[in-house]
């Protein structure tokens, strides 16, 4: 009988330190697309995230919406109607690491990710890097960087929503910006353990 209470402890035990799930819906994502005549910059401070590290598992979702950008003029057409965000009204990562744990004070883990973000109806293959610090109290903060090349069909789009804004008194033509087709991410989670 004590042999069978010793299986279960320890196979309880095993499953509770396996099974932790990290979690943040207060996480923070920088976006930077870069041209020769302007920097788009945005930052969302409503990003949920959900690392599984047993599972080897990272979730992140963004809202559209709550993407603030650093140029008024931008704000104001993603806050508009011109963009649709009804049917994808957020971005996603999904990334799959080899499993890791987290339970140790003071260090940092390097973590490569493969994965997948959707942003519209647009998915890209994407690897990130992901660098998780935990720190004495067992805090555990990850600092995600990746990059997402776009279509050049949504750099017409985007184009055509600036001629649309942009008013005519400026007198130049929104196809000559020379947006970069690729966006940079940086993301910063301070996750909760559940």
């Amino acid at each position: 009988m004590r042999g069978l209470m010793l299986i279960l402890i320890v196979i309880n035990v095993n499953c509770t330190l396996s099974g932790q799930t990290y979690y943040t819906r207060t996480g923070h994502i920088k976006s930077a697309s870069k041209s020769k005549y302007l920097d788009l910059v945005a930052d969302n401070y409503q990003v949920a995230a959900k690392v599984l590290p047993a599972e080897g598992l990272l979730e992140i979702d963004a809202l559209i919406k709550s993407f603030e950008f650093d140029m008024k003029l931008t704000n104001r057409l993603m806050s508009g109607k011109g963009v649709e965000v009804v049917e994808y009204p957020k971005i996603t990562y999904r990334g799959e690491f080899k499993p890791v744990n987290l339970s140790k004070p003071n260090t940092t883990i390097t973590i490569p990710v493969k994965g997948v973000l959707k942003a519209w109806n647009m998915e890209r293959i994407t690897p990130a890097q992901v660098i998780v610090k935990i720190d004495a109290t067992g805090q555990v903060e990850a600092f995600c960087k990746l990059d997402m090349l776009i279509e050049e069909s949504s750099v017409k789009k985007f184009n055509d929503l600036m001629k649309r804004y942009i008013p005519s008194q400026f007198n130049f033509s929104a196809d000559n910006l020379g947006i970069d087709r690729r966006i940079y991410i940086d993301a910063q989670l301070k996750l909760l353990k559940r």
